[in-house]
C-alpha cells in the first residue's frame, strides 16, 4: 500500500503566527494556501482509493482542492484520530517557549508532560496515531493507494512511526504547507506498529526516565523482529514489562562501580528461594576471581538473602535488589538489564541463573578474568558456553538433606549425548543430554553467560543476546555446570506448572513433574553416557554424537595476546 502524507496548505493561523487545534478557533486556507493545494492537486499522479481527513476546517479544505476535479473521487473518510495536537488553553494563541520545551521533552522521551493541563501528552498522541495506522494497513490491501491530509506536527510523528519501521534512525524533517511524503506499507507493518505501540506504553510507565531515553531504540528494533519464534509477542511483553514496569528496590549496595577498571566483571544473577545453592554459587565465583555480585531477589522467603549476606567481606562487593513482581524467565531479563544500565554499559558482565557454576579447562589455575583478557584481544563481543546437567548417581527424587557440598553429591555429568545444529542468530544450538534421555526434552543447551554490554546489548532469553551478532562473535569455552534437580526442586516445579511462569506454560516442568511422580526412582545416571566431573578438563569429554568437542579450549596463557592486542572490543 502507497501512503502520501500530506499538510494543509497555507493558513490564517499560519500567517498569524497562532496554534490552532480546537473547532472554536478552527482557521481557514488562505489565498495562496488554496493556490499551493491546486499546484499539488496538479501534480498528484495515479487513482487514489481512499482519503483519511482531519477534522478542522483547513485541512478538509485541502482535501477538497485535491480531489475536486477528480472523476473517480476516492472513499473519504474524516478521521479525528489525525486531528491537530491539543494544546489546551494554547490553542488560538501564539507559540512559545514553553511550548516548544514541551515539544523537545517529547520527542526526547518524556510520555506524560502535556501541552498545559488540559492538552495531549505523548503517549496520548502516539497511541491514536498508531491506532489509526494500524487500522489504514488492515483495511487498504496492496495495491492501494492512500491520502492522508493531516498537519504538520501530526505528520511528523506518523513519519516517525514509518521510519521506525525499518530504521530507528531519526530522519524526520519539518513538514512545509501541501508538502507530500510519500511511503509504501506492507501487511506485515501493523504487527510492527501494535508491538511498537507497546514499547512506548511500556516506556511511559518507567520510572526512570533515562532508562526510556537510552533503551527506548533498542526494543524498537526488537519490536520490528514481530516474526521471530525466539521473541514472540508473550516473550516480547514480558522483556518490556521487566525493563520498564517492574518495580526493583536496592537494599544493600557495597559495590562502587564507578572506579572498577576495563578487565572487572560483575555477576548479576536473579533468585526466589534458593538457600540451598547460593552460598556455593558465590563460593565458586570468588574462587575464579570475582569479587562483584549483584543479586535480584524475588521473593525469597528461606535463608537465600542471609546467605548472600554472610559472603560479603572486606574485598567482596555484593548488591541486592528485590522485586515482589510475578516472576517470568523474559521479564528476569528485563530486570538484569536494568541491572547493566545501572552498574554501567560498555562492561563485562557475567549474566548467569544461580544453578550455574561457570568452569572452562584451565579454569583451576586462570581465573575468569583471563577470559575477559582473552576476548578482548580476539575482539569477541561474548564468550559461549554448553549448559552441562550435574547429577548424583541416585534417584532424580530426593528430599533428603545434603551432608556434603552440592558440587560433591551431584558430580555426573552426560558426556556423549548431544547433537547440534547450524543457526545463524546463534551460531549453533545445542541439544541433548540427561533431561533428552529420561523426559524426551529438548532443552536448548547454549548459552553467553559472559559478554561485553554496550549501549544496542539486550538480554532477551537466558541462551543469547541481541544483536544476534553478540552471539555470533564468540567463542565457546564455557561448560556451566548445571545443578537443576536439587533435593526439594520437584515442589518448585509443581508451583512452575501451577503458575506457567516458564516458557510454553512451563510445559518442560510439566514433563519433569509427570515422570518424576510416576517413577520415584528413576534416575539420570547411566553406564553409557555418565561420566564424572573432576576438575576442568573433565570437560574435554563433553562431545557431540560424532565425537565432536562441544567445548573449546583458551590457550594455557592469553598474556601474549593481551600484549599485542591492546585494542579492547571498545574500538
Amino acid at each position: 500500500m502507497k501512503i502520501l502524507l500530506v499538510r494543509h496548505g497555507e493558513s490564517t493561523a499560519n500567517v498569524a503566527g497562532l496554534l490552532s487545534s480546537l473547532p472554536s478557533d478552527d482557521a481557514m486556507l488562505t489565498e495562496r494556501g488554496r493556490s499551493q493545494v491546486a499546484d499539488v492537486a496538479k501534480r498528484m499522479r495515479g487513482n487514489v482509493d481512499t482519503v483519511y481527513v482531519s477534522p478542522l476546517r483547513r485541512t478538509v479544505e485541502t482535501a477538497d482542492i485535491l480531489f475536486r476535479n477528480r472523476v473517480k473521487k476516492p472513499n473519504n473518510n474524516i478521521d479525528a484520530r489525525i486531528r491537530e495536537i491539543d494544546y489546551g488553553i494554547y490553542s488560538g494563541r501564539p507559540n512559545n517557549s514553553k511550548l516548544d520545551a514541551v515539544r523537545r521533552a517529547q520527542v526526547d522521551g518524556d510520555y506524560l508532560m502535556r501541552f498545559s493541563s488540559k492538552g495531549e501528552n505523548k503517549l496520548e498522541i502516539l497511541t491514536r496515531l498508531y491506532d489509526f495506522l494500524i487500522e489504514v494497513i488492515e483495511k487498504n490491501t496492496s495495491p492501494a493507494n492512500v491520502v492522508v491530509v493531516s498537519h504538520g506536527s501530526i505528520i511528523g510523528w506518523l513519519e516517525r512511526i514509518i521510519l521506525a519501521l525499518d530504521s530507528t534512525e531519526n530522519k524526520h524533517r519539518h513538514v512545509a504547507n501541501a508538502e507530500v511524503r510519500s511511503y509504501t506499507l506492507r501487511k506485515r507493518d501493523s504487527k510492527k506498529i501494535f508491538r511498537h505501540r507497546l514499547v512506548d506504553e511500556y516506556c511511559a510507565k518507567a520510572a526512570d526516565s533515562s532508562i526510556t531515553s537510552r533503551y527506548r531504540t533498542e526494543y524498537i528494533k526488537l519490536a520490528n523482529l514481530y516474526n521471530d519464534t525466539e521473541l514472540e509477542l508473550y516473550a516480547f511483553e514480558q522483556l518490556l514489562k521487566g525493563m520498564f514496569e517492574s518495580d526493583i528496590v536496592p537494599v544493600e549496595k557495597h559495590i562502587n562501580y564507578r572506579s572498577l577498571g576495563e578487565y572487572e566483571v560483575i555477576a548479576v544473577c536473579a533468585l526466589h528461594n534458593s538457600e540451598i545453592i547460593v552460598g556455593e554459587y558465590i563460593d565458586h565465583y570468588v574462587d575464579r576471581g570475582i569479587k562483584h555480585f549483584v543479586f535480584i531477589d524475588n521473593n525469597s522467603d528461606d535463608r537465600s538473602v542471609s546467605i548472600i549476606k554472610s559472603k560479603m567481606t572486606a574485598d567482596i562487593y555484593i548488591d541486592i535488589w528485590q522485586t515482589k513482581d510475578v516472576f517470568d524467565g523474559f521479564k528476569a531479563m528485563g530486570w538484569k538489564q536494568r541491572m547493566f544500565f545501572h552498574y554501567g554499559i560498555d562492561r563485562w558482565y557475567l549474566n548467569l541463573d544461580v544453578d550455574e557454576l561457570a568452569v572452562f579447562v584451565g579454569c583451576e589455575k586462570q581465573g575468569m578474568r583471563s577470559l575477559v583478557h582473552y576476548a578482548a584481544a580476539r575482539r569477541l563481543r561474548s564468550v559461549g558456553g554448553v549448559l552441562v546437567d550435574m547429577y548424583s548417581e541416585g534417584p532424580i527424587v530426593s528430599d533428603e538433606s545434603l551432608d556434603e557440598s552440592i558440587v560433591s553429591r551431584y558430580r555426573f555429568f552426560d558426556m556423549n549425548s548431544y547433537t547440534h545444529e547450524q543457526d545463524c542468530r546463534f551460531v549453533a544450538r545445542i541439544f541433548g543430554g540427561p533431561r533428552t534421555r529420561l523426559f524426551d526434552r529438548h532443552p536448548s543447551l547454549q548459552k553467553f553467560p559472559l559478554a561485553f554490554v554496550d549501549s544496542k546489548t539486550i538480554a532477551i532469553n537466558p541462551h543469547f543476546w541481541f544483536p544476534y551478532e553478540v552471539n555470533q562473535r564468540s567463542e565457546r569455552l564455557i561448560g556451566l555446570l548445571h545443578y537443576k534437580f536439587l533435593p526439594g526442586d520437584l515442589n518448585r516445579y509443581k508451583k512452575y506448572v501451577k503458575s506457567g511462569v516458564h516458557w510454553d506454560d512451563s510445559s518442560q516442568y510439566r514433563s519433569y513433574v509427570k515422570r518424576m511422580l510416576g517413577a520415584h526412582d528413576a534416575s539420570f545416571y547411566d553406564d553409557i553416557y555418565s561420566a564424572e566431573y573432576v576438575k576442568s578438563e573433565s570437560l574435554r569429554r563433553l562431545v557431540d554424537g560424532n565425537g565432536e568437542a562441544l567445548i573449546s579450549e583458551m590457550p594455557n596463557t592469553v598474556s601474549g595476546l593481551v600484549n599485542n592486542n591492546q585494542r579492547s572490543v571498545r574500538s
